[in-house]
């Protein structure tokens, strides 16, 4: 019986692409990398070692992904991406039995008259260097194991530290990728503790979400699990910071907080000054107004309103 398939833990892209020029120069024929969506598994190792006209994203059924391998016959590497859907089809498991031989030349076959209507013969060699990727491989069946006994196996999980410093190489010349912005990239480095899952994606929709005009830091901290009512927080914050004249005090910012139903006072109190620091708001506008009789808050915008600094 095969033993349960063993996939190493890699922390770093260093490492990571170590690994993948091993692949390319043949000390590993067969390599399959499992990783989280968003760690730049096809953006930073696939196009190491395979061009991409010999990438199949196999979002495919099997007999797709066999007529794509037909006319590769000859070629030196090949990287199946995603192929947790080629993996799902028991005909997809078969074709990667024959793929994935670690005999130098293997034989992949089609034994239906599928491959007759296509004008494709029914099985053929291939010598080509294999790459699989794939958010989650499954582990069971004694097919996927098959399959995975073949090859060096890999789980990458880059630290929220590796990814932040990644992002960079993606940029030219020293200059950010066009797609983050540099406020947004400063934001998350200062966050990096609170950040389980890292995934670039991260970067690239906190961006569009800052240019859009929308709360993007908020969101941010959502995505990281922070505590709804820290997120509530902040986001009075910020838009007392922004001078909404009915966040102008502190009492009226613990007020907005209890409306929002999340805690009396002594919570709103406990959590602001962490809040505070991570906006870098060490102070917000609190303003002086005449007592306009209205208990939710100051007298409009047009009133006569003194602005002065004090500690919130």
């Amino acid at each position: 019986m095969l033993s349960h398939p063993y996939f190493e833990i890699v922390r770093t892209y260093t490492a990571m692409n170590w690994i993948v020029d091993a692949f390319h120069t043949g000390a590993l024929p067969f390599i399959v990398i499992e990783g989280s969506p968003g760690v730049g598994k096809s953006r930073s190792f696939r196009p190491r070692a395979v061009s991409d006209c010999n990438v199949l994203e196999c979002t495919t059924r099997a007999f797709a992904a066999y007529t794509w391998l037909y006319p590769r016959e000859q070629v030196d590497a090949i990287a199946l991406d995603d192929t947790e859907v080629l993996m799902g089809q028991p005909e997809g498991l078969a074709l990667l039995k024959g793929l994935c031989q670690t005999e130098k030349v293997k034989r992949v076959s089609w034994n239906s008259t599928a491959a007759d209507r296509e004008g494709l013969p029914r099985s053929f060699d291939i010598s080509a260097k294999v790459m699989l990727l794939a958010n989650s491989i499954p582990r069971k069946g004694s097919s996927m194991a098959a399959v995975l006994d073949r090859g060096h196996l890999y789980r990458f999980e880059p630290t929220a530290y590796e990814l932040h410093k990644e992002i960079l190489r993606w940029g030219l010349d020293g200059q950010f990728p066009p797609h983050v912005d540099s406020e947004v990239y400063a934001f998350i480095g200062t966050n990096l503790s609170l950040i389980a899952q890292p995934t670039f994606r991260d970067y690239t929709k906190g961006t569009e979400k800052r240019l859009a005009g929308l709360d993007w830091k908020s969101w941010l901290m959502g995505r990281w699990g922070q505590d709804p009512k820290f997120i509530a927080i902040t986001q009075i914050l910020q838009q007392a910071a922004a001078g909404d004249p009915s966040l102008a005090t502190a009492k009226q910012r613990v007020r907005r907080f209890e409306e929002l139903g999340l805690g009396p006072r002594r919570t709103y109190m406990r959590q602001q000054r962490a809040a505070r620091e991570q906006l870098g708001l060490e102070k917000l506008p609190r303003a002086i107004v005449k007592d306009s009789g209205d208990p939710h808050g100051p007298l409009p915008a047009s009133s006569s309103i003194v602005a002065e600094c004090s500690t919130a």
